[in-house]
């Protein structure tokens, strides 16, 4: 079964989703412009509720940055897929405005930030 990147024509690596989110937030850390803030929420295969401060579907990622969308991302590699708690959290946070997807790659959330406005260093 091929993942949606995959099916979009995107490379994908075989790496595991705490190998996914590390070089993602390393790589995000170095290039996107202008003063950014890039969350990471609990440790992929950790624990997420960390006494209820988090609700349930919370997304891997929120990256923002003055003047721009809060994007909220969630990081998936292979075939899986979103539960239904991630699926409702990132209704909720399309509901009041901000953008919130799941990318199996790299290259699909640096289209998803470039697509809201975010800047990449690398590519001026």
């Amino acid at each position: 079964h091929r993942s949606r990147a995959e099916s979009r024509g995107m490379t994908v690596l075989r790496q595991s989703e705490k190998d996914l989110q590390s070089a993602l937030v390393q790589r995000l850390a170095l290039d996107l412009e202008g003063p950014v803030a890039i969350l990471q929420f609990g440790k992929p295969g950790g624990h997420r509720q960390i006494a209820g401060a988090l609700p349930p579907g919370c997304t891997d990622l929120l990256v923002a940055g003055r003047g721009l969308p809060r994007v909220w991302i969630e990081l998936k590699v292979g075939s899986n897929q979103p539960t239904d708690d991630q699926l409702e959290f990132m209704a909720q946070m399309r509901y009041v405005g901000d953008e919130a997807q799941t990318c199996w790659s790299e290259d699909e959330v640096v289209a998803l930030l470039r697509r809201v406005g975010y800047k990449f260093r690398s590519e001026r």
